[in-house]
């Protein structure tokens, strides 16, 4: 069987379970992470970690584009 071919037969057995609702509950999930991690980093002893606190303005947008990707329409 092809990649392709395994790839569509799980996407559409995926649809059926509820792939629709996952993006949504995917998009609320990371929201709630990257607002929560700021204050989870300053809140640790160690502060090399704060050190991340602007990668995650860069990072947010390009992983909130892969999750709006995972019930296969934009937007």
């Amino acid at each position: 069987m092809e990649k392709a071919m395994s790839k569509a037969i799980i996407a559409e057995i995926l649809k059926k379970h509820g792939l629709d609702i996952a993006e949504d509950v995917a998009v609320l999930a990371v929201k709630s992470v990257f607002n929560a991690l700021p204050e989870i980093l300053l809140a640790t002893e160690n502060k090399f970690d704060d050190l991340l606190i602007p990668v995650l303005g860069v990072v947010k947008e390009p992983i909130m584009k892969l999750i709006d990707k995972i019930d296969g329409e934009v937007g």
